[in-house]
């Protein structure tokens, strides 16, 4: 199935901020973009249940631009990790803002430079 131009400009995808909207026009019905996003979201969640059961987490927070869609996501996650996690059931915190992954790198990169308690290399 060919993209609706209205969702491409240039080759590219548009950065529309009413994300359901484009892929309800890629999908040709809003029945058919929340079926998509409901199925996406249970197989998250699934994966996820398996992080919760293995790592016990308190908060799982989850990011990037996905999280625009909203309860038509975050609720099929919600409801797939409750099914299938053992024990606990984490808080999932939605995050995102325009760059954040780029604070997250930095973060990670400079925590390997600061961190005085490890134990030197050999």
């Amino acid at each position: 199935m060919q993209p609706n131009p209205t969702c491409w400009t240039n080759g590219k995808p548009d950065r529309l901020r009413d994300k359901p909207r484009c892929v309800c026009r890629l999908c040709r019905t809003q029945e058919m973009a929340l079926s998509i996003l409901s199925d996406c979201g249970s197989r998250i969640g699934r994966h996820l249940a398996d992080v919760v059961n293995l790592f016990d987490p308190e908060i799982i927070v989850v990011g990037g631009e996905a999280v625009e869609f909203g309860d038509a996501l975050l609720a099929p996650i919600r409801r797939t990790m409750e099914e299938f996690a053992f024990f606990n059931n984490p808080e999932l915190i939605p995050d995102w803002v325009p760059g954040s992954w780029a604070r997250g790198a930095a973060a990670l990169a400079t925590q390997n430079i600061f961190e005085f308690e490890r134990s030197p290399s050999r």
